[in-house]
């Protein structure tokens, strides 16, 4: 199952990076993600704080 919204659109690779994880025992599974402004493109950095305890969490 992914959960994404009307907005949200995926990087070039996403399909790839979905695809290592497939056949994982894993119940549920984090990515690091970029964020942009919709109405210009320009990147954003609303994905920081969620990036950092993805890190945190997986050491």
């Amino acid at each position: 199952m992914l959960f994404a919204d009307a907005d949200d659109f995926f990087a070039d690779n996403a399909i790839d990076i979905f695809n290592e994880y497939i056949d994982s025992e894993k119940y549920l599974l984090h990515t690091n993600y970029n964020t942009i402004y919709s109405d210009t493109l320009e990147k954003a950095n609303r994905n920081k704080q969620h990036s950092y305890i993805i890190q945190k969490s997986s050491t």
